[in-house]
């Protein structure tokens, strides 16, 4: 009977000692550590990543992600988080599947401004649908002075198409696009180009 009562009392004694220091144990402060920008957290028994999270203002799934950490609900006493400071982000690396890989280019200052040329010369043709060579406007100003209503005889508008030539391409109002498309229709049948169709002016004085 006194045995019995002797192990009794060196069992509880031992879970006593056991549950001591596990309290001991769970309730000691983390260390954390900084160096420059960067902190360095390390876990203590108990804890799990999001309440590590929540207790330092950061967010889970990136403190999981910055740490490599691909299962956020297992973490282990002792394990080392480190965290920027000032939340970047770009030192991020996020494990992949074996063998993957991930490519990245940056566009050089040249790429971005030959890129920016394409864009502003889209840009110019789809708000000024009347946009010109320098060529037709020469034409256009040597012809009628960039005038819609200019006329001489037969002659009308900014092209001074005949009447014979502006039932065949339009022109006979007195809308700047309509003389336009008109003068370059019949351009584009006689000559090919505006270029073409100058140089014709050059050399006879009418096209």
């Amino acid at each position: 009977m006194k045995k019995v009562s002797l192990f009794l009392a060196s069992a509880v004694a031992g879970l006593a000692l056991m549950t001591g220091a596990a309290s001991t144990q769970s309730a000691s402060a983390a260390e954390v550590t900084h160096d420059g920008d960067t902190t360095t957290y390390t876990i203590s028994l108990g804890e799990t990543l999001s309440q590590i999270a929540r207790d330092n203002h950061w967010d889970t799934d990136f403190l999981a992600k910055f740490n490599h950490i691909l299962n956020p609900d297992k973490i282990f006493a002792g394990q080392k988080l480190t965290m920027k400071d000032d939340g970047e982000t770009q030192d991020v690396k996020i494990p992949l599947p074996f063998g993957a890989s991930i490519q990245a280019s940056v566009p050089s200052q040249e790429n971005v401004a030959q890129a920016q040329g394409t864009i502003d010369k889209v840009s110019e043709v789809v708000n000024n649908p009347s946009q010109i060579s320098s060529a037709l406007q020469t034409l256009i100003n040597r012809e009628s002075g960039n005038n819609v209503n200019a006329s001489n005889g037969d002659y009308f508008g900014l092209g001074q198409l005949s009447s014979a030539l502006r039932s065949t391409y339009g022109g006979n109002s007195t809308d700047y696009n309509d003389q336009l498309q008109a003068m370059k229709g019949y351009i584009a049948d006689q000559y090919g180009s505006d270029e073409a169709a100058l140089a014709h002016h050059d050399a006879y004085g009418w096209y």
